[in-house]
């Protein structure tokens, strides 16, 4: 695995956080189980700073316009609580073309990103992406820094794209979640601009300033998750260190919602 000395903030990879001395702070909202999609996102009239067009069309060929239609109709129709209020983990599979990862799926951490996920999984937009983008590389304060990168519209993972007509506002999630498998949600560069893509971590901790919202972890499945960061890059000159698309493409077959398991025991927190 290609790799190179970098610094610890890891700066325009993607889903990296960003440098905050240069950006304006994320705005995190309340947490709010039964936010509406129009409090919960910005939209193509109100766009986060430095983020690029929508695409009209996905790589499956999917019309952009019509998705964010089926999104708003579908945003609160999902149920994240049971009858007494409380949040759900939910547990969903993405199946790729190297085999599948089980997510569960963390309201209490962060409710508007795992509602976006779970709409895009019941609409099918991610069947037939990729999982576009591995990152790898070495820094300052950890040995290795690592994660991989999927749901891009366009199947190519680069910053900054993503939208297909929204983005979600930050939401702040627990300051202590830190290990392999965190679940989280690419930005475009710029707080309040994620949207489509997420990234599984492959990382041990977490690095310091890591502000990115975090919204489920993998609790089956990580050797896919390894298997896809081993496997062989295309290494262009005008993409930021560390971060590259692999050779063969990486197919999400399909993301299966699979619901709350009977006597399910969530990771801590």
């Amino acid at each position: 695995m290609w790799r190179i000395l970098f610094g610890f903030t890891l700066l325009g990879l993607g889903c990296g956080p960003e440098k905050q001395a240069k950006l304006p702070k994320p705005t995190p909202i309340t947490l709010d189980l039964g936010q509406s999609f129009d409090k919960a996102t910005r939209s193509a009239e109100d766009p986060p700073q430095d983020v690029q067009k929508p695409a009209d069309r996905t790589l499956t060929k999917k019309p952009t316009y019509k998705l964010v239609e089926q999104v708003k109709e579908l945003w609160p129709k999902v149920v994240l609580t049971d009858a007494s209020g409380k949040a759900l983990p939910i547990r969903a599979k993405i199946e790729t073309s190297l085999g599948g990862i089980v997510v569960e799926l963390r309201p209490d951490w962060a409710p508007n990103h795992v509602r976006n996920f779970l709409v895009l999984a019941r609409l099918g937009y991610y069947d037939g992406l990729r999982m576009d983008r591995i990152i790898q590389m070495e820094t300052e304060k950890f040995p290795v820094v690592s994660w991989i990168e999927g749901g891009c519209p366009l199947g190519e993972g680069k910053n900054p794209s993503g939208s297909i007509g929204y983005w979600l506002r930050d939401e702040k999630t627990p300051a202590n979640l830190s290990g392999e498998g965190l679940l989280g949600a690419c930005r475009e560069g710029s707080p309040d601009s994620g949207a489509t893509r997420f990234f599984l971590s492959l990382q041990p901790n977490r690095a310091e300033g890591d502000d990115r919202t975090f919204f489920g972890r993998v609790v089956e499945g990580m050797e896919v998750v390894r298997k896809i960061s081993l496997r062989p890059l295309i290494i262009l000159e005008d993409e930021p260190p560390g971060s590259h698309s692999p050779e063969t493409p990486v197919e999400i077959l399909r993301v299966v919602e699979l619901g709350v398991l009977p006597e399910q025991k969530s990771p801590n927190p």
